[in-house]
This record gives C-alpha cells, sequence and structure tokens, in this order.
C-alpha cells in the first residue's frame, strides 16, 4: 500500500480544514480579526501550506510549532498558563521585542574621566556580524508557510473552544478567558499578515516627560514598524532590522528632548526650519520618534527630517514606514519626513553637498548602531564635514545648544576594533577654552556615556546584559 508522505498528508489535512469551519465559528473569528488587523494595518488571508522546510537533523532556536504546541484535540483540557504559554511562545516567532534596549543605567564617562569602549558583556544576538544570531533560524522558522498555517489553524480552534467555554466561577481572574481570547485573535491577525513572508510588524511606545510649564503629562510617541528578513542571509541588509541601539536613542530623545536640540527653545530660529538627519537610518525608528516629537510642537516652519540609508531593500522598506507613520494625505503636515539613498564612501567626492536635500546642512543629526566596519567611522566624519551645519558665534560661545551628532552603539567584544575607530577618529575635546570664532573648528567628542541595558525583554527572562556608547560629537576649536 502506498502512503503519502507525511508533510503531504499535513497538508491536504490543513485544506480539507479550511474548507470545513462552521458559520459559527466564522461569526465569532471575523470582528475578532478585523479588530486586530485594522490595529497592524493588513487583513486576513487565507493560506495554502507549503511542506515544512526544516531538515529533521536541524534544531532550530526554537521547537518548531507543529510539534510543540499542545494538539487541538487537548486544547478543551488546557488550563490557562499553559494557553498564555503557548501564546507566549507564538509572540516569540511572529512578534518578538527587540532585546538589548530596556535601559537599566546610564553613566557618564567622558569629560569627567576615559574609557575605551570595551565590555565583558556580549551583546544578545544584535549586531550584523551575529552569524549564529537567534534571528537568523526564527526568520527560517517565521517564514515556513506549513508550520505557520498550522499555528493560524491552531489559533482559529483556541478561540472558538475559549468563546464556547464556560467560565470557571472559581479562578481568581473571571476575565481571563475573554483575555486569551483577545490575544489569540491578535496573534492571528498578525500570523495571516505580512509576518507570514518573515517580516515582523511591531509598535514601539516611548513616554513624553510631563510638560514644564503645565505639569501635565505629555502625549505618548508610537512608531510602527516593518521588519523584513535578510535576503538569503545577505548582512549587507541588517539595516531591514531594528537593532537594541535605534530603541535606546528613541527612549533617550524622547524623554529629554530639549538635550537634543528638539526643544523649539533649543535651536536659534531660522527661515529654513529646523532640519534633522539620521545616518543609516534602517527601518528608520530613531527619524521617525524624531518626526513623532516635533509634530507634537508648535512651529513657525516644519522641521524636516530626513531618514538616509544605502541598500535598496532597506530603502525601501524605510520608505514603507514612512509612509504608515506619516501618511501622504494627511491635511496639516507638520513635520516634512523624508527617506533619501546616502553613500558615506562617496559623498564628499561626488560633491552631493549641493544637491538637493544634502544642499544646506542640518542641525542635528542622529546615528545608532552604525559602525561595524572599520572605514564607517571615517566615512561618517567626511560626510559631517558637509553635513553638520557649523555652529553660530552664540552656540560656539555656549549660549545656545550648538549642532551636535548623537552616536550610539552597542560596546561587542566581537568588534572591539571597529568601536575603538570612532574615538581614534573623532578623538576627545581638548581642553581649549570656547570661543565665538568658527573660522578654525574641528568635530570632537564632547560627552560620552555608557549605558547599560538589560539583555531580556521582561524581568522573568534571563539575558546578558548588554552595554551601549553615547557619544555627543559638535564642532570645537582645534
Amino acid at each position: 500500500m502506498l502512503s503519502l508522505p507525511r508533510c503531504q498528508m499535513r497538508n491536504r489535512a490543513l485544506s480539507s480544514y479550511a474548507c470545513c469551519v462552521t458559520a459559527p465559528i466564522q461569526a465569532i473569528l471575523t470582528p475578532l480579526i478585523l479588530q486586530y488587523s485594522r490595529s497592524y494595518g493588513r487583513s486576513y488571508h487565507s493560506l495554502s501550506p507549503a511542506p515544512s522546510k526544516f531538515d529533521p537533523m536541524t534544531k532550530p532556536a526554537l521547537p518548531i510549532p507543529s510539534s510543540h504546541l499542545p494538539h487541538i484535540k487537548t486544547l478543551p483540557s488546557c488550563c490557562l498558563d499553559e494557553l498564555r504559554e503557548s501564546l507566549q511562545y507564538i509572540r516569540e516567532i511572529y512578534n518578538p521585542g527587540v532585546k538589548g534596549s530596556r535601559i537599566k543605567s546610564r553613566h557618564r564617562i567622558f569629560p569627567r574621566r576615559l574609557q575605551s569602549p570595551t565590555s565583558t558583556r556580549e551583546r544578545n544576538g544584535v549586531g550584523p556580524h551575529n552569524h549564529d544570531s537567534e534571528d537568523i533560524t526564527l526568520d527560517d522558522l517565521r517564514s515556513d508557510q506549513f508550520e505557520r498555517a498550522y499555528v493560524l489553524r491552531w489559533l482559529t480552534a483556541l478561540i472558538s473552544q475559549q468563546a464556547d467555554a464556560e467560565p470557571n466561577p472559581a479562578s481568581c481572574n473571571p476575565t481571563a478567558h475573554e483575555q486569551i481570547m483577545q490575544e489569540a485573535a491578535s496573534l492571528l491577525a498578525i500570523c495571516s499578515g505580512t509576518a507570514g513572508a518573515g517580516t515582523i510588524s511591531r509598535v514601539f511606545a516611548f513616554l513624553s516627560p510631563r510638560n514644564k510649564s503645565s505639569g501635565t503629562a505629555g502625549e505618548p510617541i508610537s512608531v510602527q514598524l516593518n521588519d523584513i528578513p535578510l535576503e538569503n542571509h545577505d548582512y549587507s541588509s541588517v539595516g531591514a532590522q531594528t537593532w537594541g541601539g535605534a530603541c535606546v536613542l528613541s527612549e533617550l530623545l524622547v524623554a529629554e528632548p530639549e538635550r537634543f536640540g528638539l526643544a523649539p527653545e533649543s535651536m536659534p530660529a531660522s527661515p529654513r526650519g529646523l532640519r534633522v538627519l539620521e545616518l543609516g537610518a534602517g527601518t528608520g525608528l530613531v527619524g521617525l520618534t524624531v518626526g513623532k516629537v516635533l509634530r507634537q510642537q508648535d512651529r513657525n516652519h516644519p522641521p524636516l527630517v530626513l531618514a538616509t540609508d544605502f541598500y535598496p531593500s532597506v530603502l525601501a522598506n524605510l520608505a514603507e514606514n514612512a509612509l504608515v507613520n506619516f501618511p501622504p494625505h494627511e491635511s496639516h503636515q507638520s513635520v516634512q519626513f523624508e527617506t533619501h539613498f546616502l553613500d558615506w564612501s562617496q559623498h564628499a567626492a561626488l560633491d552631493s553637498a549641493s544637491v538637493p536635500p544634502f544642499d544646506h546642512p542640518f542641525d542635528v543629526v542622529f546615528g545608532a548602531d552604525i559602525i561595524y566596519e572599520a572605514d564607517h567611522a571615517k566615512w561618517i566624519k567626511q560626510c559631517l564635514h558637509y553635513l553638520l551645519r557649523k555652529p553660530t558665534p552664540a552656540e560656539a560661545s555656549g549660549l545656545s545648544s550648538p549642532p551636535t551628532f548623537h552616536l550610539v552603539i552597542p560596546l561587542r567584544p566581537t568588534h572591539h576594533f571597529e568601536s575603538s575607530t570612532v574615538e581614534t577618529v573623532f578623538q576627545l575635546q581638548p581642553d581649549n577654552e570656547q570661543t565665538a570664532d568658527t573660522a578654525s573648528l574641528e568635530l570632537y567628542i564632547v560627552s560620552k556615556d555608557v549605558i547599560l541595558c538589560a539583555g531580556s525583554l521582561d524581568d522573568s527572562q534571563k539575558g546578558e546584559d548588554v552595554e551601549y556608547s553615547y557619544y555627543q560629537i559638535q564642532w570645537c576649536a582645534a
């Protein structure tokens, strides 16, 4: 007797299941799916599962869903804790957080004292050249059509089972079943959308500080992003991922916008308005966060936020993220947000400084996790000679906030030399007194902080702490 391969048998079973969903279950699922699909900007759609591409001899970073999740027939007998753990497991695959981005401490290293950018702690899965990173294996798991179809089937069965379940009067949380169903519906919307192609959608939320004059809490900053998978494990496209350094820098600038030259009183009035540049923007988290902060302010001239990158696939994803957060149909655009190609190594040689949008220098420049090759710091400094505005006499005298390049880099032992090039190329600010003469200025590091972040996503998980160096680089007297 001939038998079908196991993968084909499972595919036929899933296809049969898709045709047998009853009308009552559809009536339960449809509003829930639509509710969470709107939250993630996508719609639920059917899938045609393909054979799982995992080699039985290969161990993925997480167990595969079809073997790890409780069997669908046993769902009615599963306890709530087991269901919560299963839903958290699904979220770790299809909607994970960014590791190494929860700030634990921050202390000043320079100008009080100097410490070289080394670390005894290894960065957890964050960085362009960590080829054994967990995320690489998760990309494969995320894009496997059979496993995703199984997860959709499992979530659908769980929602329908929870909808029919009788609440336990003895339960200390009478809404536990409803919370389980809502979490499952949220994941169903995520897994049936772009996550199926290996893309991760995240919403980053940052708390704004209280208004100093009114004492009221500031409006929270929310940024929605898509991370796209690496192209055939091509590590030149790592900018399509959101790394911890961008999360750290975004949190800092939301908490204290005036320290980053983003408050209306921080910079002198200019007929062109405030100009902000992000280098190596990647998914655009830092630039988009800056744009959201500036959108809350009342300015005479709309600020320009320009997010730049080099790789075509990264730029395409960056442009999509910009459209989601700054839709062109908005009637009152208080911020001009643009994306653009920028090649650090050729910018000065090609005289790109005379071509818009680089025809005028920028007041503030940001960079997060952009030093991972030996020449990067040198190329960036060459660009900043054209792209970072020289200070006015008042700014050079310390009377107002001067133009600044804000740089955050992770301290990973595997890239100690690349990290050290920052202080070799820019050097620390000399002890010369500030002067109003702007004719002979050079770029120097004026401050350096070390920021320690938890390596895990929450306190219930274990993970190596992650260290970052945060540099402020300005024009100073040579």
